[in-house]
């Protein structure tokens, strides 16, 4: 057709998943990419169809995080599956959420910023409004609430821009509690680290005083017995 996409893609973009599983068992290519750019696994990650992206990415014969894969294949903006998730997260939205969790689950990679603008799937996902338990996923994934587009903006600050003050409020709030939880770290590693320094002190002061004791005891060293 005119987007000259297999009969893969079109399945997937609906969610067949018993086509799915029948054309990519008969040596369908789920890496073929149309006129649009995009693979088999990226429209089932557009459309909020997580079944097919489990299945697709299950079945993906390179292992998880190889340049290579579909996890983290990139269409030709420069989007992963994870950003297309995000970025058309309302299409629908119980299952852009459920196919959002089965990318963090497989271990894709939320850091990773689009080539023309430098954004990363959390400033897509502000940007897009998302609710607050999809940016808490990914928060809870590792994604950096810290990091800058092109334009020097953190997803907070891109939510604030867009009006999207809820989100703006709930990406500040993980921004603190992060802080204040690795400021917690740092506090519990500096006093670990002072008890095991005073206990290490207090051992080697006690070996010193029994080894004093000692010399008293027998100033010349000799074995009592044997004299």
């Amino acid at each position: 057709g005119i987007l000259k996409e297999t009969a893969l893609q079109w399945a997937a973009r609906q969610g067949h998943v018993g086509p799915c599983v029948l054309l990519r068992e008969a040596g369908c290519d789920p890496g073929h990419r149309g006129v649009e750019g995009v693979n088999a696994v990226h429209l089932a990650c557009r459309y909020g169809k997580h079944v097919v992206a489990a299945y697709l990415l299950a079945r993906d014969e390179v292992p998880p995080g190889s340049p290579a894969g579909l996890l983290d294949a990139a269409d030709e903006r420069g989007r992963t599956p994870l950003m297309i998730c995000v970025e058309w997260y309302w299409h629908e939205a119980r299952g852009g959420l459920d196919t959002l969790r089965v990318l963090v689950a497989l271990g894709c990679s939320v850091n990773r910023a689009e080539r023309e603008t430098g954004r990363t799937a959390l400033h897509m996902a502000a940007e897009r409004n998302v609710d607050r338990i999809a940016l808490e996923t990914l928060a809870d994934a590792g994604a950096s609430l810290e990091a800058e587009d092109g334009e020097g903006r953190t997803a907070e600050a891109v939510a604030v821009s867009h009006g999207h003050f809820e989100a703006a409020a709930a990406l500040r709030s993980l921004r603190l509690s992060r802080a204040a939880s690795r400021r917690c770290g740092e506090e519990q590693h500096r006093l670990c680290c002072g008890l095991r320094r005073r206990c290490c002190g207090r051992k080697r002061r006690r070996g010193e005083e029994e080894s004093d004791e000692a010399l008293l005891a027998d100033p010349e060293g000799g074995d009592p017995e044997a004299a």
